[in-house]
């Protein structure tokens, strides 16, 4: 059937129409005319797939990776950069209509839009290593997302594989520091594996359904972690950490949040292996940092400042008695994809803390929240950085200031 595409989803999907539906049709752009076939049909929408494009938009180019479109990983390869940036700004602007904010959203722009990622994870299923689409295992050679160093990674770990039957073998994780691989292969049954000829890169294993869960249990083989140099710090990341995945974007990221947020007694929430906690702690007064990943919390304390505080706890479970015992006047919220827990944002109107920071990589969770927020305080500023280039993932920043007493 014959498709008009009006708008673009936030998930990054075109929306057109057919026959009073909405039908949503990936990799195309807004004006182009499109024949489709419908691929799953709901009682008040439908998902199809592109047959042959009809009215091609002037942005439109060919894709430069050859598993674009299967294993889902990416969203835009097939428009240009610039236009890739305008439909991620038209998106978070009218997300954010949501919540009564109305003013431009100035997108910052990835120096890079491949070889950006320090991290990627690959599935490993019946002697395939590729990424998971909808259930089906994509094998792959290359990913054009990850950074050089982790495509020589995952061609050594290929050719390792393919000379080894691993029966328990769930997922390899590839993370790159300033010299080095990290990659930490992921088990659900203990089994017996020389890793050996893989020593020149930095080699752990674990045992567990996810990596980074509390109950995955990781043991070094050579080493289990790379030095990645942030600033004026020199971080050690570890297989469980959380790292921003890429490294120029979040430098302009902490910069930004720095500057929003100068003064006296700062909490840094979801704070992870302390990045931005000692960033803010080269400006402020007084910064605490909370995290609740045993590991991270580690790697904090070994780059912690004189006047950093880090606290190994879920931020739900302390922030009430955090600002009762003192005045903090500002917090920054970066939690995970979930949004933070109604107890941290119940915390934060209580305590009435001026300034709030919400870094948020989930723009829809993040508009959840500030729903809540939204009665007793203002935002003032939205910025955007183009994290994931590629992807209809955004990381957005959301300044918000008190609105004080009526």
């Amino acid at each position: 059937m014959e498709v008009k595409i009006e708008d673009i989803s936030y998930q990054g999907n075109g929306v057109g129409r057919c026959n009073g539906k909405v039908v949503f049709v990936p990799h195309v752009d807004v004006g182009e005319v499109v024949d489709v076939d419908v691929v799953d049909n709901k009682s008040s929408y439908c998902t199809a797939k592109v047959n042959t494009i009809l009215e091609k938009s002037a942005c439109r180019q060919t894709p430069p990776c050859k598993y674009f479109g299967l294993c889902r990983g990416c969203d835009f390869q097939h428009l240009n950069y610039e236009r890739e940036i305008q439909l991620k700004k038209k998106i978070l602007c009218d997300q954010f209509k949501k919540v009564g904010y109305k003013s431009d959203i100035e997108v910052v722009r990835s120096e890079k839009r491949f070889g950006y990622r320090n991290k990627i994870r690959l599935t490993f299923k019946k002697g395939s290593l590729g990424y998971n689409a909808e259930g089906k295992l994509v094998d792959i050679d290359e990913c054009l997302l990850a950074d050089e160093k982790i495509k020589a990674a995952v061609r050594d770990v290929r050719a390792f594989l393919k000379e080894r039957r691993l029966k328990n073998l769930q997922s390899v994780t590839f993370r790159s520091g300033d010299e080095s691989v990290m990659i930490a292969f992921l088990f659900d049954k203990t089994e017996e594996v020389d890793f050996s000829p893989l020593y020149k890169y930095k080699i752990c294993a674990a045992i567990g359904d996810v990596l980074e869960s509390e109950g995955t249990e990781v043991w070094q083989i050579n080493r289990t972690e790379v030095f990645k140099t942030v600033g004026d710090f020199n971080l050690s990341v570890g297989a469980k950490s959380f790292f921003q995945v890429n490294d120029e974007i979040a430098q302009r990221l902490y910069e930004f949040v720095v500057n929003k947020v100068r003064g006296g007694t700062i909490v840094n929430a979801y704070s992870g292996q302390g990045v931005l906690t000692n960033i803010l702690a080269q400006k402020c007064e007084r910064v605490i940092g909370v995290e609740c990943e045993e590991e991270s919390h580690k790697l904090a304390q070994k780059i912690r400042l004189g006047n950093v505080t880090n606290l190994c706890a879920k931020v739900e479970d302390v922030l009430e008695e955090l600002t009762t015992d003192e005045k903090v006047d500002a917090i920054v919220l970066d939690p995970a994809r979930e949004g933070c827990d109604k107890k941290v944002l119940d915390a934060i109107k209580s305590a009435k803390i001026e300034k709030i920071v919400y870094i948020s990589c989930n723009f829809a969770t993040l508009i959840r929240d500030l729903k809540l927020l939204q009665e007793d305080y203002a935002i003032d500023d939205v910025r955007a950085f183009d994290m994931f280039p590629n992807t209809a993932n955004i990381e957005t920043v959301a300044e918000l200031t008190y609105k004080g007493e009526e």
